[in-house]
């Protein structure tokens, strides 16, 4: 009853925890009953804990070019990049890379917006690849400066649900994930969620990420053409 009643929402957020939240064949399902943006966080998809122990481990995952399939946006850390592609990636070019790589596994997007797939690198940014009209676009998103920091806990689920938010009120997913940008370096400044009202005019402070690159934004630049 949850999933059919998720799947009339206009976005969703699939977060993995412990791995097994949700099976493939079950996911492909859900896919072609909703009309809606879903947003893939990729967090614990490729973990799974040990029984007896507890013990966290990873496991192979070779198919998640059918996962990324069944959904509009892509979004991982560093780790799950590069445990997903299976390489080292150190420069920021090399995410760009990765993340234009996953993005060639989504498909066109099932809702028609633009399919696209964000690696963030904590302080080091966000790597953004997206589907425009046909055309692949990239960027690096610098991190939203951070002048009081308390606590990162939380910081994946604050960008991805900033940047969702944002996507579903402008359609654009360079101002999204500027936004979720900033969503998150405010949430390394509070602890808990009480005091994070003020992140929902997001879209409107861009300039707080980078006032040179909120400006293109703004124009509609969409990133460097990659094809």
């Amino acid at each position: 009853a949850a999933v059919r009643a998720a799947s009339q929402a206009d976005g969703v957020i699939v977060n993995f925890v412990n791995g097994t939240e949700i099976d493939l064949p079950t996911m492909r399902a859900f896919r072609e009953q909703s009309s809606g943006v879903l947003y893939l966080d990729m967090h614990n998809i490729m973990v799974r804990f040990d029984a007896e122990t507890g013990q966290k481990g990873t496991i192979d995952f070779d198919c998640w070019p059918e996962w990324v399939r069944q959904f509009d946006v892509v979004q991982m850390n560093e780790f799950e990049a590069y445990t997903v592609l299976q390489r080292d990636l150190e420069e920021l070019e090399d995410f760009l890379a990765a993340a234009r790589e996953v993005l060639a596994a989504t498909g066109e997007a099932v809702t028609g917006s633009p399919a696209a797939v964000l690696i963030t690198m904590g302080p080091r940014g966000i790597a953004v690849a997206h589907r425009r009209e046909g055309v692949e676009y990239g960027a690096i998103i610098a991190a939203a400066p951070v002048t009081d920091f308390v606590d990162a806990t939380g910081c994946g689920d604050a960008f991805s649900t900033g940047t969702l938010w944002n996507y579903l009120a402008t359609g654009d997913i360079m101002v999204a994930a500027m936004a979720g940008a900033l969503v998150g370096a405010i949430n390394t400044q509070v602890q808990g969620i009480g005091e994070l009202d003020h992140a929902r005019d997001a879209a409107d402070r861009l300039e707080e990420v980078s006032p040179e690159l909120a400006a293109k934004v703004r124009d509609g630049w969409p990133g460097e053409r990659l094809t």
